[in-house]
């Protein structure tokens, strides 16, 4: 689809050597309730200037479920990605799309990535059950998310690398196989009524020079410590709760300059 403008609802792409759908050029498309499987590329791959997707799929493919590449935006609500091959929602190059109500399961990457310098908003999204992270962010990334759920992933629930700045409120991260938010590299922003729980490494761990600031989350039934400071890690922590992990509630490793004030160990 290339140029102009169009829409696409209820079709099928399936066993095709490349994508399933392709948006690209300045084509302004609104993709609805279609279905990509068993594709050899993405189910759907988004290159144009304004794409909508609402209520798609994207399963069993090859590639990833649904990839966003250049700057190429949009708003993508409620769609799901299912068992591909990569990750299930792929957020490249300078692309910023919305995403809203999204969900991604049991794909063999991450949940949610984004990288390179990609930006844009994600709320109320869900990855449960993938092979890598539940939502990724790498490079210079710049984000905001709100009420996500990471849930039952095979790695941490949130990562953040490198100079990824992303602004994070009311976000759960629950059953993960690793830690439920971990910062890595240079990654910053604010994280703010979030929750970890029940996951197999610490709540929330930060490491290297990442410096976020922490305010009024939630780290509890972890099996390890609540929040853990490591390497040259900074930032500022206040108003936070540590509640009935199995090691400290706050275990500051760090030699970086970080401050913690009025945070509650339970």
């Amino acid at each position: 689809m290339r140029g102009g403008s169009s829409a696409a609802s209820y079709n099928t792409a399936q066993n095709n050597g490349l994508a399933g759908f392709e948006t690209n050029g300045t084509a302004t498309v609104k993709l609805t309730r279609n279905t990509a499987q068993n594709n050899q590329d993405p189910g759907f791959l988004i290159r144009g200037a304004a794409t909508e997707l609402t209520r798609n799929t994207s399963k069993d493919n090859a590639g990833a479920g649904f990839v966003w590449f250049d700057q190429a935006s949009g708003v993508a609500s409620y769609n799901s990605a299912q068992n591909n091959q990569n990750s299930g929602f792929v957020i490249s190059g300078s692309a910023a799309p919305e995403l809203r109500g999204n969900t991604s399961t049991g794909n063999a990457g991450a949940g949610f990535v984004w990288f390179q310098k990609a930006s844009g908003v994600a709320s109320n999204n869900t990855a449960q059950n993938n092979q890598n992270a539940g939502f990724s962010f790498l490079g210079d990334v710049v984000l905001e998310l709100t009420g996500n759920k990471s849930l039952d992933n095979r790695y941490s629930g949130f990562t953040f690398w490198d100079r990824a700045v992303v602004d994070l409120t009311a976000n759960t991260s629950k059953d993960n196989a690793e830690a439920g938010f971990a910062w890595f590299g240079e990654a910053s922003g604010v994280a703010s009524n979030n929750t970890a729980q029940n996951n197999q490494n610490s709540g929330f761990i930060i490491s290297e020079s990442a410096a976020p600031s922490l305010f009024y989350n939630t780290s509890k039934d972890n099996a390890q410590a609540g929040f853990v400071w490591v390497g040259e890690a900074s930032g500022v922590a206040s108003n936070n709760t540590a509640q009935n992990n199995l090691y400290s509630g706050f275990d500051n490793q760090s030699s970086g300059d970080l401050e913690l004030w009025n945070n509650n160990e339970e």
